[in-house]
């Protein structure tokens, strides 16, 4: 039971780095994801506590701004549907089952950035994908997403976060709130419906 859901966690990790800027070494021997990071406190924080039971299969290098998860055979499998040959695809179908909520949420958290009117997340994924990728977060999100030259909008955020409330563990979803302005919030409260 365990095993199952380190597996599970490792496996979302792993797809929120590789919806970001994350990619595999293409020169070591055995798979390792290569995930680059600004680190802040808040961040830092975060990621500690999320990572707990995933530790012997992460590393965290602050000086560097990057995290390299390896070790594990959830990496294989990732692989094999990210990439064709060196070029990350996310995937050859159109199928958002192949990522889940809270892997976009963990990403969003970790690698996206706040703009007047979106969370801007920067991907290595190939721009010719970029598209098929957004479809597939927005169609979790309930929410529109923007696909964008090396970056993905995710649009209409107190809306975001009132939903996956429900839908994520609540480490992710408060953190996700950070992202809200003091004015979305006071209207999230007073009962305001976004949709």
């Amino acid at each position: 039971m365990e095993e199952k859901r380190v597996y599970k966690l490792l496996k979302d990790f792993a797809i929120a780095g590789l919806i970001s800027e994350g990619d595999y070494d293409i020169f070591s021997k055995s798979p390792v994801l290569k995930i680059p990071i600004i680190f802040t406190r808040r961040k830092i924080t975060y990621l500690h506590d999320i990572i707990k039971e995933m530790k012997p299969f992460i590393d965290i290098n602050i000086k560097k701004g990057q995290l390299n998860v390896s070790t594990h055979s959830v990496l294989k499998e990732l692989r094999e549907q990210w990439y064709e040959g060196n070029v990350k695809i996310y995937s050859k179908y159109l199928d958002p089952n192949l990522i889940t909520v809270e892997s976009i949420i963990i990403c969003a958290n970790l690698f996206g950035i706040r703009r007047l009117e979106n969370i801007t997340i920067p991907t290595s994924v190939s721009k010719d994908y970029i598209r098929g990728l957004a479809f597939c977060i927005e169609r979790h999100l309930k929410a529109p997403v923007i696909p964008g030259k090396n970056q993905i909008k995710i649009t209409n955020i107190p809306f975001v976060a009132t939903t996956i409330i429900r839908e994520v563990p609540t480490i992710h979803s408060v953190e996700f709130l950070h992202f809200l302005t003091e004015s979305e919030k006071r209207k999230i409260v007073e009962g305001e419906c976004y949709a």
